[in-house]
């Protein structure tokens, strides 16, 4: 088809669910049968890691790339500072940094994870190429418990050892993260076919577009002009005639089959149509329709909180094998620390029902004092002094003025 019109709803649905799942942070929480300045060092050089490795972006990467491409991975390495430099930035000094390094099929990246039989890593690899001189180059990595190797393809199926690093972690130091299908599976066909109609449609407006003369007895109508050419006056003898082409049959059936798509593509991948106009004809908007507009993208976080929470436990676990190799003050407590994580579906916030809400829990008395929604509203304690010698001001107006009978 010359008008093939490609539509990128794939990438539609998987943003969606990123934002749906992650456009609120993970929030984590911090447990154990331990003394709390423990946990609060714990917690401090945990945090500090992930903060300097721009984690609530980073998740949204490694999300977006588990939803669309159904695999990633992600490295996590000590780094020694410039200069032998040495830093409290963790909370203890070090002379490291932890950095993390994001693979993804979208870059080229091939993963052989390899699982026991009861499910767990016992090995991950990964092939990709580099372009060295000219020319690409293939490498293949292999991540142990104990070491990482690389090897470089020379040929054919012949592999040269680049290196082998030992390392002490005791765990593979990558996060691996996958599903089985993309978000958008259950929509291709639906996104396929009308991805055709469109087109098919696009092929029939460009036949139809220009303006067509239908002409009776054209023998004895005179006056009609070349293409472009303006002002003209056409002339018929006896029963001559000229009229334009027009359309009479509406493409209603196509119209229905393009509303019937969308909504499947929409309904079938619990993603929310929140364009304009479905927006507008919902008239006044209230938390409780919003949140009815928003069920079955929530469904969906609830259903993919397993999997980035599996993600997020298992780069705890290598941060913290991390820290006992940077600090052994943590060697003791990094077993008996639970860290766990939980997502916070995206939600457009109704303040005023909110606020209404509690205020009937709070038996109809205000939740907040006047000073403390002054301060929210971004006023501060000198505006507060000048609210409150207005209210007093008119307050006494109200007071001293003569009532009218």
């Amino acid at each position: 088809l010359a008008n093939r019109t490609p539509l990128s709803f794939q990438e539609l649905i998987c943003n969606k669910r990123v934002s749906f799942c992650l456009a609120n942070p993970a929030i984590r929480t911090y447990s154990g049968d331990l003394e709390q300045r423990s946990i609060d060092a714990y917690q401090y050089a945990l945090e500090r890691i992930l903060r300097d490795n721009k984690i609530v972006t980073h998740d949204r990467e490694v999300a977006r790339n588990v939803f669309t491409y159904t695999e990633v991975a992600e490295y996590w390495y000590p780094k020694n500072l410039k200069n032998d430099k040495r830093s409290k930035r963790y909370g203890f000094d070090s002379n490291q940094e932890l950095k993390v390094a994001l693979f993804s099929r979208e870059n080229g990246y091939k993963f052989y994870p390899l699982k026991d039989s009861e499910g767990s890593m016992y090995c991950f690899s990964m092939q990709y190429q580099v372009k060295e001189y000219g020319k690409l180059v293939t490498y293949f990595q292999v991540f142990t418990d104990e070491e990482i190797g690389k090897y470089r393809r020379v040929g054919g199926y012949k592999w040269e050892e680049v290196e082998v690093v030992p390392h002490d972690l005791e765990k593979i130091p990558i996060v691996y993260g996958w599903q089985m299908h993309p978000e958008y599976r259950n929509a291709s066909q639906l996104i396929k076919r009308l991805e055709k109609i469109l087109s098919n449609h696009g092929e029939v407006n460009d036949y139809h577009s220009a303006p067509k003369l239908f002409l009776t007895d054209a023998d004895n109508i005179s006056g009609v002009g070349n293409k472009g050419e303006s002002g003209i006056v056409l002339q018929g003898k006896g029963k001559a005639d000229a009229k334009y082409i027009t359309w009479d049959n509406a493409t209603d059936s196509v119209k229905l089959e393009i509303d019937n798509l969308l909504t499947m593509i929409y309904t079938l991948t619990q993603t929310p149509n929140i364009n304009f106009d479905n927006i507008k004809g919902m008239g006044a908007v209230s938390g409780v329709s919003i949140k009815l507009l928003f069920m079955d993208a929530h469904l969906a976080v609830k259903d993919k909180e397993g999997l980035i929470t599996d993600i997020h436990q298992r780069r705890h676990s290598i941060i913290g094998a991390y820290l006992t190799l940077m600090d052994a003050s943590f060697v003791p407590i990094v077993d008996q620390i639970e860290v766990n994580s939980a997502l916070v579906p995206f939600m457009i916030a109704d303040d005023k029902e909110n606020a209404e809400i509690a205020q009937i829990e709070n038996g109809n008395l205000p939740t907040k004092s006047q000073e403390t929604t002054v301060y929210e509203a971004g006023g501060d304690k000198e505006e507060f002094e000048k609210i409150q010698a207005e209210t007093k001001a008119r307050t006494l107006v109200d007071v001293t003025e003569p009532t009218a009978f």
